[in-house]
Formats: C-alpha cells, sequence, structure tokens
C-alpha cells in the first residue's frame, strides 16, 4: 500500500517540527519505513497574516527557504514524493489563502485547525468563508479539540458547513490522552472521518504503522486504505474523497480497546 500523508512537519527549521537537515532526513526515512512514499508538507502559518502583506510575505520568504532545503534533501532519499501546503491556523473569520503555497499541492484544498486546541465561537463561520472563496479547508485532528465529545456534534457541524476532516494516527493508538482517542474511534464510528494523517513533528515514530495494526485488528483495513491512500491521492489530484464507511465496532472489539488502553 502506498500511503500519503499531508500533515506533518519536516520541513527544517520553520516551526516546531524538523530542527536541522539531519532530522528532516531522518523523518523522511520513518516514513519511507512505514510505507509512506508521498508527503504534503505543512509548516504551521498563522491565518491573521495572510492580511497583513508585509507579515506575510516575511513569513513565505522562510516558509520558501525550508521548502528548497527540503527539496534538495529529498532529492537524496530514494522513493519519496515530496508536495508542499500548510498547517492554517485559524485565529481569523475571515483569512485569504488565495496563494496556492498555503494550500495542499496546490490544490482547492487547505489543511486547518482551530487556534490552541479549543473550538471557537461560530466555528462554521470560517468554514462558510473559505467555501466562498473556493476554497474546502480540512480540519486537522476535530478529536482533540477541549470541549468536543462522542455525540460528535461539532464535527457534524463542520461538515455540514463543507469542511473534511482529518484525524491523527496517534489518537487511535492512545498517543494524544484517553478524549482524543475515544473521539476519534466516535468519528470512526459514524463515517465522519476522511483522512488519517500522522501530524508528525520528526522525532520518533509516525504512528502510521500502529494505528494501522489497530484497525486491522478491529476490521478496518478498508477505511485505513480509503483515509491514508485513497482519499489523499486524491487531494493531490484535485478531487474530492470519496465516503469512507462507519466503522462497526462489535462488542468484542470494545472490550479489547478498554484492555489496550487500561
Amino acid at each position: 500500500m502506498s500511503i500519503v500523508d499531508f500533515h506533518n512537519h519536516v520541513m527544517p527549521c520553520v516551526d516546531d517540527g524538523a530542527s536541522s537537515d539531519e532530522q528532516t532526513d531522518e523523518a523522511l526515512r520513518a516514513f519511507l519505513a512505514q510505507d509512506v512514499t508521498a508527503i504534503v508538507a505543512t509548516p504551521h502559518v498563522n491565518a491573521s497574516i495572510t492580511l497583513n502583506a508585509a507579515a506575510f510575505a516575511h513569513r513565505m520568504a522562510e516558509l520558501d527557504q525550508g521548502w528548497e532545503r527540503l527539496s534538495a534533501i529529498a532529492g537524496r532519499v530514494s522513493g519519496i514524493e515530496i508536495h508542499r501546503g500548510a498547517e492554517i491556523m485559524l485565529d481569523t473569520p475571515g483569512p485569504d489563502l488565495s496563494d496556492p503555497r498555503l494550500r495542499i499541492a496546490g490544490r482547492d484544498f487547505a489543511l486547518c485547525e482551530f487556534p490552541y486546541m479549543s473550538v471557537p465561537p461560530n466555528s462554521t463561520g470560517v468554514i462558510h468563508h473559505l467555501r466562498r472563496a473556493g476554497v474546502t479547508p480540512v480540519i486537522a485532528h476535530p478529536e482533540r479539540y477541549a470541549g468536543v465529545d462522542t455525540s460528535c456534534a461539532h464535527a457534524v457541524q463542520w461538515r455540514n458547513a463543507g469542511a473534511l476532516l482529518q484525524i491523527n494516527a496517534g489518537s487511535l493508538t492512545g498517543r494524544y490522552g484517553e478524549h482524543a482517542r475515544r473521539h476519534a474511534y466516535a468519528l470512526l464510528e459514524r463515517g465522519l472521518a476522511d483522512f488519517l494523517c500522522s501530524d508528525y513533528h520528526s522525532r520518533g515514530k509516525p504512528a502510521t504503522t500502529a494505528a494501522h495494526r489497530l484497525l486491522s485488528e478491529l476490521g478496518g483495513t478498508e477505511q485505513f486504505q480509503l483515509m491514508t491512500s485513497v482519499n489523499p491521492r486524491r487531494l493531490l489530484d484535485g478531487e474530492a474523497p470519496v465516503p469512507v464507511p462507519p466503522l462497526a465496532l462489535r462488542l468484542g472489539f470494545r472490550e479489547r480497546l478498554r484492555r489496550w488502553f487500561r
């Protein structure tokens, strides 16, 4: 299986991810070891700077340099395909994402997160704004925000407003705690997740393989393939994802989950 990961922080020296060219090289090789053969590098960008020409130019110049370094490193790592994007923190209700460098592989999809792992009031407003501008937001790690619960009410609102949802592989393995784990599985049970990515910060190992193992044991092989291979590749091709069927967690599997994470 050829996995595409469009949420990671492997671009060197531009955010809280890779801090050197060497760490970027190690991160790319760590991806390859987990069958990730294509990535979209998504360094952090605050949406508010898109409304300030000087601040935006300064930040993008930093990312342009980081992209050049990443491209050179990737050229020495056989078998990895790289694309450019960003993880946009939605700290303003009306960002301008018209610059293709901010969007996933320059297409009409943008990886976005809400500030400080919390859901702001009228969180659907910015989604509607982006959709009117021709951009489809992909909400990063919806399972991790404070205030969300297993009713998935916020996730349903975001999808109804036109957003897509990307859960973190580490949430399924318990890396981010019980809250994120429970909500991630709730999203899968309801068929609300479109993508599964690593959010890899270039330290340790990506959680992709571990999430694959868990989902396989839970009968979620089809869901894993759609979320990590089929749908991310469709984004790279400028196409909307196909629906991911709900994950049916039978009673025995629920008990197994409880045992795994006690």
